[in-house]
């Protein structure tokens, strides 16, 4: 089911909470269709997409790890199929360790920051490049296009 907005649609990773949260709330006022990746929290991810809906835009949330590359490619396989593109992508996901000393700080733990603070931006730009970029017939994203406070907001032709 694809679906047939004129809209934009924006992807945010990490969008469930925070600042892509507040991103996925402004987009959506000011006129973009909402995708947003969540790893934990289903209902702040649900209700984003509510609020998304509420001002009369299209939104999806889909639980993808962005550090895990099946996972992302099954995010974007699941735009794919709510909305046939891609136009603007966010790599908002990221994380910390929790507060300790740095002789503390354990091997996996370091891995698995750089993995998601990385790796997994790298990740999300490798599919949504296959699907904006005019190398694979894309229509180039929107990269002229500012979401926040510099421009006018998107409208529709």
């Amino acid at each position: 089911m694809i679906n047939v907005s004129k809209a934009p649609l924006i992807l945010i990773t990490g969008g469930s909470r925070g600042v892509g949260a507040a991103t996925a709330r402004l987009a959506a006022a000011r006129g973009y269709d909402v995708a947003i990746s969540y790893v934990a929290n289903e209902s702040a991810a649900l209700a984003v997409v509510a609020d998304a809906q509420a001002l009369g835009r299209s939104a999806l949330a889909v639980r993808a790890d962005s550090a895990d590359p099946q996972q992302v490619c099954d995010l974007f396989t699941a735009i794919d199929h709510s909305f046939g593109r891609i136009d603007v992508l966010v790599n908002n996901a990221g994380m910390l360790a929790h507060q300790s000393r740095l002789e503390d700080l354990g091997f996996e733990r370091m891995q698995r920051i750089f993995a998601v603070n990385a790796i997994g931006p790298i990740l999300c730009a490798q599919q949504a490049v296959k699907r904006m970029s005019y190398r694979h017939n894309g229509p180039g994203g929107v990269g002229d296009q500012c979401l926040i406070g510099l421009g006018a907001p998107w409208q529709p032709q």
